[in-house]
């Protein structure tokens, strides 16, 4: 399962019938366009109207094309750079609390972590590391976005440009008894809803975005919502352009308060195993 320890993801991303969610730009689909979900799990899928054929070929293609990333994606390793902060969601001002580094790879559908380090202090593990933190955002995420493309009702959102790129948004909302989300907090399990939004490539059919927005967090757990994105694009490497993941972020609001902590992630320093890459996992 896919776990945020503590407090996970990015800022919000609320769409309006027309929006802005950081470099993206949304047109709404005409309201027969908004088909093919189902926010209520109790009702069943065949009631639900079916997405127009375009756009429902388009979800057909992106997930063939998300089981080739994961396939890909086992084949490289890379630098994790997480930036943690806090600060207010009644203002812009940020406090930064520390950078942690890591090499990240993915082999057997599971991340791992080596070579940790917060401030260049060498850490054990992530979960060594008090604050927010999270394991998944490099491969997990992705592959349990494709999972839901295949086992949902998956609603189409609008067409747009995402980072000048033209795209498709999806939307869908999963359950906590379906949710594969395990938020943790103070040792104790939470499966946590969400709202989910994927962001699909109208040129390749690539996943671009995925995010998620947390429904109906338990009052005990004193969080009040959590959301997380990942971003991916074509990195070439020898002269082959590869997608893998690019940015991620997370972000975490409580309860009686205005206070928001964040965290955002770089990937970068590509390489393929091979003879110049010696990986051991502890």
């Amino acid at each position: 399962m896919y776990k945020f320890f503590q407090l996970p993801v990015i800022g919000s991303v609320f769409i309006l019938s027309v929006g802005l969610i950081g470099h993206s730009q949304l047109t709404a689909a005409e309201e027969g366009g908004l088909v093919g979900g189902n926010p209520n799990p109790a009702k069943q899928r065949s009631s639900m109207p079916v997405l127009p054929p375009p756009f429902a070929d388009l979800l057909v293609r992106a997930h063939t094309t998300t089981a080739q990333f994961s396939t890909e994606l086992a084949n490289f390793i890379c630098t994790e750079k997480i930036e943690r902060y806090k600060g207010r969601i009644s203002d812009d001002k940020r406090r930064p609390v520390d950078i942690v580094t890591s090499v990240v790879s993915y082999e057997n559908g599971i991340e791992h972590y080596t070579d940790i380090h917060q401030d260049s202090k060498p850490r054990r593990s992530i979960a060594d590391i008090a604050g927010a933190w999270s394991e998944g955002e490099y491969g997990t995420l992705l592959i349990q976005a494709r999972n839901i493309l295949n086992t949902h009702d998956v609603r189409l959102r609008g067409i747009g440009l995402l980072d000048g790129k033209p795209a498709a948004l999806y939307i869908y909302d999963i359950d906590e008894s379906e949710s594969p989300w395990d938020l943790v907090v103070n040792g104790r399990h939470y499966a946590t809803a969400f709202h989910g939004e994927i962001w699909v490539s109208r040129e390749n059919s690539q996943i671009l975005r995925v995010t998620r927005t947390s429904l109906r967090i338990p009052p005990a757990t004193g969080i009040t919502q959590v959301c997380w994105s990942a971003n991916y694009d074509f990195t070439d490497l020898n002269g082959k352009k590869v997608l893998l993941p690019k940015t991620a972020e997370y972000s975490v609001a409580y309860v009686g308060s205005d206070r928001l902590e964040w965290n955002v992630m770089t990937f970068s320093n590509y390489k393929r195993y091979g003879s110049d890459v010696s990986i051991h996992y502890q």
